[in-house]
């Protein structure tokens, strides 16, 4: 998968700096408080990572890109909040903790347009969680499949 540059991160951090409140809520609402550590894979620049470090849930953050990583890190150290934030690839990540639970958000999962690389990608992130783990991703269907040309 190609990382996201500093032009795409600058641009991608101006349009949409931080998750809608329902999609916040949303994760919140699911995400054990006593279990562990929770996991945002792709996590980018943080626009759903800050939101739930604000409610005090205990996150990590992963992202193969270094803008994106270097733009989170930014992000958090003018907000005051800290946590861990990782530069891996999903598809060979191997990070020190364990987790309750891991989230994939806004569609980043399908990123990943190689079947192997995406099986790949799930038993990495299967690695990480401690049973009993939940895993929510948020996947979409493109306009163009619901509707396609012709």
């Amino acid at each position: 998968m190609a990382s996201f540059g500093r032009l795409f991160t600058l641009f991608y951090d101006a349009d949409t700096p931080r998750a809608a409140e329902a999609e916040v809520d949303w994760y919140a609402e699911r995400m054990p408080r006593d279990a562990g550590p929770v996991l945002e894979v792709m996590a980018g620049s943080g626009r759903l990572l800050l939101p739930l470090l604000e409610r005090r849930i205990n996150v990590h953050g992963v992202d193969g890109s270094p803008a994106r990583v270097a733009s989170c890190e930014a992000r958090l150290a003018t907000t005051g909040l800290a946590t861990s934030i990782f530069r891996q690839d999903v598809v060979t990540l191997n990070l020190p903790f364990r987790y309750a639970a891991a989230i994939v958000a806004a569609g980043s999962f399908q990123l990943l347009t190689d079947p192997v690389a995406a099986q790949k990608a799930l038993a990495r992130i299967r690695a990480h969680l401690v049973a009993p783990s939940l895993l929510l991703m948020d996947l979409y269907v493109p306009a163009e499949a619901e509707h396609p040309p012709g």
